[in-house]
């Protein structure tokens, strides 16, 4: 019934059923086709303003699921996903992209600054997790 109710909104243009009706159609994608079909709605998502949406494609594209592969676009995604929302998985993401140098040369002072603003989140494990990793 939920997958219906998104399928309804998502054709209605509402990117909050896009994300979910995409998440919940292709959960576990059968084959090339349903990766591609799910990589499409995603960008949709995010294009219509879900930064969720975004963190969800930036590995996408770092693997070069559903879309070729590309490191900067993951990095600019991780960087609007991180920017609109504060969610340490999210902030995670965006400061491996930072520390790492995917897709971005490596900012060490710009990845300072994100875990600062990260480590307030009363669930900060990843940024530590990330942080504590690369140093």
């Amino acid at each position: 019934k939920a997958l219906e109710l998104y399928k309804r909104a998502h054709e209605a243009g509402n990117g909050h059923g896009t994300q979910n009706y995409a998440l919940m159609r292709y959960e576990k994608p059968a084959n090339e086709d349903d990766e591609k079909k799910l990589t499409q709605l995603l960008e949709k998502a995010h294009r219509q303003g879900f930064p969720q949406a975004a963190a969800l494609l930036g590995p996408r594209y770092i693997e070069g699921i559903g879309a070729e592969k590309s490191p900067e676009r993951a990095y600019s995604l991780f960087q609007t996903a991180a920017s609109y929302w504060m969610n340490p998985d999210t902030q995670g993401l965006y400061l491996d992209a930072l520390l790492n140098g995917v897709g971005v040369v490596r900012n060490f002072e710009l990845a300072k600054q994100v875990h600062e603003l990260c480590k307030y989140h009363p669930m900060s494990g990843r940024c530590d997790e990330v942080w504590k990793a690369v140093r």
